[in-house]
C-alpha cells in the first residue's frame, strides 16, 4: 500500500496542479492569492498560491520570502507583481 501511494499520489497530484492551472489561465478576472504557513511554528515554512476565483490552490513552494516567490515565478516563465497590502 505504500508503495502504491509513493508511486500513485505524486501523479495524481501533478494532473490535479495542471488542470486548476490551466482553468486559471483562461479565468477571466483571476484573482491570486499567496499565503505562507508552518506546520509547526519556528520551523520550515511553505508557501502556497492559490486562485480565489477557482477556490483551488495552484501550488506549493519551499520558503515564505520575496526571493523565494522570485526565484519560483523565473523557474516557472511567469512574472510576480508585488502590491503593498491594502489595509
Amino acid at each position: 500500500m505504500q508503495r502504491l501511494h509513493q508511486e500513485v499520489v505524486p501523479q495524481i497530484s501533478e494532473q490535479l496542479q495542471a488542470k486548476a492551472w490551466a482553468a486559471a489561465k483562461t479565468m477571466t478576472g483571476l484573482v491570486l492569492g499567496v499565503d505562507d504557513f508552518a506546520i509547526k511554528k519556528g520551523h520550515t515554512y511553505n508557501t502556497g498560491i492559490h486562485n480565489h476565483r477557482g477556490e483551488t490552490m495552484l501550488d506549493l513552494l519551499p520558503g515564505r520570502k520575496l526571493e523565494d516567490l522570485r526565484s519560483y515565478a523565473a523557474a516557472h516563465q511567469t512574472s510576480v507583481i508585488c502590491a503593498p497590502r491594502q489595509s
